[in-house]
């Protein structure tokens, strides 16, 4: 939507390729992927996420 002008901006987490957009990291940044037990296991199936009881 970028590209068609849609939006004047756009967050992402990963650098666009090519050298069609001009781009900047504002900071770094650690990403936390949340979910309720359930929802984890279809993300993580063989459990590897650390699992917390609260922050």
């Amino acid at each position: 939507m970028l590209g068609s002008g849609r939006h004047d901006l756009v967050v992402t987490t990963s650098r666009p390729r090519g050298g069609l957009f001009a781009a900047s990291t504002p900071c770094d940044e650690e990403l936390v992927l949340v979910a309720v037990p359930h929802g984890a296991a279809l993300v993580d199936p063989a459990h590897r996420l650390r699992a917390a009881a609260h922050w």
